[in-house]
């Protein structure tokens, strides 16, 4: 007949047993798979504006994500605009300023209103902007909508970049048969600018040749700017460059 002590020992090691089975190991936390890398503009909240080739759409498409990943700013010059700006390093012009360039070729006044949040995000303190050649060059916009379209631009810094200085440059002089709606957009982008109390910096004067083309002397296609045409473009702008 079992004693006390061995009915002992049998509860003790039936209660041993029983805790290990109620013991579980600590579930691991569930980690979430890594978002996948953005690919498109959508992908980070731009839409794709409607251009008409596939090289347009590439090459608006890797800038943006390119900007997607820049730090931010908080202060400094932000170039905006085209191939006119794209085509200059702004960077090596002004090493002791922090610079940022934000010129995507082939791009107009609608394609830049798609990704005006990602300047408005990187906080610069100014901003040169030059737009609108392509809209009526690649899509024959008229001049009244190119220049509408530079108005909601304007209002977009006006109302989420309210400290920020926006200089609005003048749309360079291009082939003797657009000389007409060129003059016609700058008339507009001057009325745009002092309803705003915003600098107009007029750069299609000092690059206007006889017939309102673009001074050959500086271009090699009456559309974008050579080494020549650029060191002309910084004369102009750079006292607001460096200016406080």
């Amino acid at each position: 007949m079992p004693t006390r002590q061995h009915f002992l020992h049998q509860l003790a090691a039936f209660g041993g047993l029983f805790a290990a089975g109620c013991a579980t190991a600590p579930e691991a936390p569930a980690v979430s798979p890594p978002m996948p890398a953005p690919t498109k503009p959508e992908d980070i909240g731009i839409d794709m504006p409607n251009y008409f080739s596939e090289w347009l759409r590439g090459h608006y498409t890797e800038r943006v994500l390119l900007f997607h990943d820049y730090p931010l700013m908080n202060g400094g010059v932000a170039f905006v605009g085209d191939s006119i700006t794209e085509g200059f390093d702004w960077n090596a012009a002004y090493p002791d300023l922090t610079i940022r360039n934000y010129g995507v070729s082939g791009d107009t006044t609608m394609g830049l209103e798609r990704r005006v949040s990602q300047i408005v995000a990187a906080r610069p303190a100014k901003i040169f902007l030059l737009i609108g050649t392509n809209d009526l060059g690649n899509h024959n916009a008229a001049p009244a909508d190119i220049v509408a379209n530079y108005g909601l631009v304007l209002d977009r810094f006006a109302r989420e970049l309210p400290n920020a200085k926006v200089y609005v440059q003048t749309v360079l002089p291009r082939e003797p048969r657009n000389a007409e709606a060129v003059r016609q957009i700058n008339a507009g982008l001057q009325t745009q600018a002092a309803a705003r109390g915003l600098a107009l910096v007029d750069i299609y004067t000092p690059f206007a040749a006889e017939g309102g083309r673009l001074d050959p002397s500086v271009t090699e296609d009456d559309l974008h700017l050579t080494p020549a045409g650029y060191a002309r473009w910084r004369t102009i702008i750079d006292p607001l460059v460096r200016a406080p």
